[in-house]
Formats: structure tokens, C-alpha cells, sequence
């Protein structure tokens, strides 16, 4: 019998996903692919897996068996794999990158540029995420987060920080005027961004307590990129990372607003402790520590 460690991968993320359009999103390939790999399966094995309604999907009795066995199989593959990547001497593969961070500066492309000339067997799938998430459920070498790390599956190496800013533009001090204490926030316009697990861009905090009023924002995103469009287009205050905004405020095209409010954000590299320390994440979180130190663009702990 034939057996086909892509259509058993397949099924196993459709089980795990719950649907086959979720699969299909998690693992990047096309949903028609997903469909056909799960419906040779079960013309292959003559055996139904899944039962599907509009609304669901369960696992057969079969489909419950089938997956156990399925699952510790791919398990044993990854291991094998893995154990391999350990002994090799140089880093080879693909490395798996998230970020939480709103990095938009040449450091990044330049590191990752400056790490794949240095490393020519591996290779890098990088995704920004700008919405809440399991990172349980995420599959991932390494992660760049920001605040505080809740997650005890995770080793952390701080890289430096980052300060929020509240920032306008001329055209909007001109017509708003400038604010010379928190007070003075009640009759501007705001827009926040919802980026999840850091409270203080949900909504405006201030040092001290001086001001109690609930400041309500006009616009909400969880795009930074947009925040600071819609900020340089004198729509609005918010609050940004300088590291997103330093050029701006060096070309006078934004103005900091309440200097005295920034706050120092942290910036990490993590990687999960349940997953095996490879040359590869060795040599990436190395990588990373050493170019930091040199050309980062937020401040050095």
C-alpha cells in the first residue's frame, strides 16, 4: 500500500484546525490541495475519516484511530529530522520566524540579509502577526515579541527596548494646537492601535494618574503602518515606537507630543522550550544578539 506522509500531514491539520479552510490558511496550501489529499485518503484506505456538515466537521471512529496513529508517525518523522539538523555542523533548512514587533526599518531585511549570506542552507519563512494569537497552536524557530513574556514555554533574550511616543504632525499642532499637559488631551483627536499584549497601545496610560478622563479613540487599528499614516496625515495623536517614527521626527515631518509620558517598551527574541535547541536557532539567535549590538535602532541593555 502506498503511503503518502503529505496526505497524512494534511489530515492530521484538518483534524487539529477543525476545518480544511482553516488548515488550509495554517499550512499555506491551497484549499483545493487540501480537499483532493483528503479525499484520495479516504478512496485509498475506502474508509470515511471525516463527517462534514455545513456548520462541522467530527472524525469517524476510523478517522479517531487513523489520527493516532498518524500523529505519532509524524511526530517520529520531525524528531528524525530534528535529531539530524542537531548533529550537523553547519545550520541547514528552513527557519520558522514570527514577529510581534512593528519593526519597519532597513535593520531587519539587512540582519536577515546579512544572517542567509552567512548561512547559504538555510532558508527563512518570516510572518509580522499583528492580531491576538495561541502561540501553542504556531509553528515557529524563534519569535520577536515586545512587554512583558506571559508564556512560561518560552526562553526569552532580551535585545534592547523600544520608547512609545505620542506624536502629531505640524499641520495638526497648527490647527489643534500643542497640548502642554496631559489635561489638555480632552479636545484631541486619537486613534489606538489593537495590538494584543500590550495594554498600553490599546489606550492611552499616563504616568502618575494625573489624568483620570477615559480618552476614546476615533479611529482603532492593528495596523502600526496605518497609525502613523493616518498621524502624518494630521488626522490625529498617537502613540508609536520610535523606532517606527525617528526619521519622521528628525525631518520635522512629526513632532513629539508629552515627551514626558514615553514609555520603555522591551524587545525579545524567544524559543519555545518543548521545541529542540538546533543549529540553526543557535546560530540565528547568535546572529541576531551580535548584529543587534551593532546596528539596532532602539536603545542596548
Amino acid at each position: 500500500m502506498k503511503v503518502s506522509l503529505d496526505e497524512m500531514a494534511t489530515f492530521v491539520e484538518v483534524v487539529d484546525s477543525g476545518s480544511q479552510s482553516i488548515a488550509s490558511k495554517k499550512t499555506g496550501v491551497p484549499l483545493s490541495t487540501v480537499s483532493r489529499r483528503i479525499a484520495d485518503l479516504e478512496r485509498r484506505l475506502r474508509v470515511q475519516l471525516i463527517q462534514r456538515s455545513s456548520h462541522q466537521q467530527n472524525t469517524t471512529d476510523a478517522g479517531a484511530v487513523y489520527y493516532d496513529y498518524c500523529s505519532r508517525m509524524l511526530h517520529e518523522a520531525k524528531a528524525a529530522e530534528i535529531a539530524m539538523q542537531s548533529i550537523q555542523k553547519e545550520p541547514f533548512g528552513v527557519l520558522r520566524v514570527l514577529s510581534l514587533i512593528p519593526i519597519d526599518d532597513p535593520f531587519l531585511s539587512n540582519m536577515l540579509d546579512s544572517f542567509l549570506r552567512k548561512y547559504s542552507e538555510v532558508t527563512i519563512e518570516y510572518l509580522t502577526v499583528t492580531t491576538q494569537l495561541d502561540l501553542s497552536e504556531q509553528r515557529f524557530d524563534c519569535i520577536f515579541m515586545m512587554g512583558e513574556i506571559a508564556d512560561s514555554t518560552l526562553i526569552a533574550r532580551e535585545l534592547g527596548c523600544f520608547k512609545t511616543i505620542y506624536c502629531a504632525s505640524p499641520g495638526y499642532i497648527k490647527k489643534y494646537g500643542m497640548p502642554s499637559s496631559v489635561t489638555d488631551l480632552s479636545g484631541h483627536q486619537f486613534a489606538h492601535s489593537q495590538i494584543s499584549d500590550w495594554a498600553d497601545f490599546k489606550e492611552p496610560s499616563f504616568k502618575k494618574g494625573a489624568f483620570k478622563k477615559k480618552m476614546e479613540s476615533r479611529i482603532l487599528t492593528n495596523d502600526f503602518l496605518s497609525l502613523r499614516r493616518l498621524v502624518l496625515d494630521g488626522v490625529c495623536i498617537a502613540q508609536l515606537p520610535d523606532i517606527q517614527i525617528y526619521q519622521h521626527l528628525e525631518k520635522g515631518l512629526l513632532v513629539e507630543v508629552l515627551p514626558q509620558q514615553s514609555i520603555d517598551v522591551p524587545i525579545y527574541l524567544a524559543f519555545s522550550k518543548k521545541k529542540q535547541f538546533t543549529t540553526k536557532v543557535r546560530a540565528f539567535i547568535d546572529h541576531t544578539v551580535s548584529y543587534t549590538r551593532e546596528c539596532a535602532p532602539w536603545v542596548l541593555k
